[in-house]
């Protein structure tokens, strides 16, 4: 059964994790952290999620674009048959293209690339592989503005138009706030406290239908 249906209070939600609670003063992980969320709210069966991790590390010996094809391999043909500009098209996603385009030259390795180009790449990964969850731990990191605002629009898209539901940790949470649906913290009593924001409002209120655990 589809993860979605399983749990259709969370398709399409865009979450913040609220760093200024229990959680981030202890050792625990942001993924760690989301594993614990995804029990919290009942979601049974698989879990298909990507995970972007804060600095975007890639393999080092492969060019950006076989960093990238390794996430479509099982659904294209050989590296040299490989069309990134078709790929990025059949996504029909013109953010996640402008995302890519900032990117000069994919025939590059990660060592003569700048840091900025690894976190992108890394991005892109994360939103090409299907999955039903994908977790940005501090995705603004290394990026300048035109790329946050790329990736805030690619986003609210996938959340909107496929249904995916987004994790985001960030240093810079202002960056993401005209987007989040939802703010995941904990209590004193490290309990989840999960708040929605009502449409149309900047408010937060408790959500209804989720319950608080230890």
């Amino acid at each position: 059964m589809d993860i979605n249906t399983q749990n259709k209070k969370l398709a399409g939600d865009i979450i913040l994790y609220d760093k200024d609670t229990h959680w981030s003063q202890s050792s625990t992980s942001l993924l760690k952290e989301f594993l614990s969320f995804i029990k919290f709210a009942q979601i049974k069966g698989p879990i298909n999620f990507n995970y972007v991790e804060s600095h975007g590390p890639l393999i080092a010996n492969l060019s950006l674009k076989e960093n990238l094809f390794l996430e479509c391999i099982s659904t294209i043909s050989p590296l040299d048959q490989f069309n990134l500009e078709e790929m990025l098209n059949n996504t029909k996603n013109p953010f996640l293209q402008g995302l890519a385009a900032k990117i000069k030259n994919w025939d590059l390795y990660p060592h003569q690339v700048p840091a900025i180009q690894h976190k992108i790449v890394s991005i892109l990964k994360a939103f090409i592989r299907p999955s039903h969850f994908i977790i940005l731990d501090n995705p603004d990191d290394l990026l300048e503005i035109g790329s946050i605002m790329l990736l805030e629009q690619l986003i609210s898209f996938e959340a909107s138009q496929n249904g995916r539901t987004f994790f985001i940790s960030s240093n810079q949470c202002t960056h993401w706030e005209k987007i989040i649906s939802k703010i995941l913290c904990r209590s004193k009593r490290a309990q989840f406290v999960l708040l929605t924001r009502p449409k149309n409002s900047p408010s937060l209120e408790k959500s209804t239908g989720l319950s608080l655990i230890a």
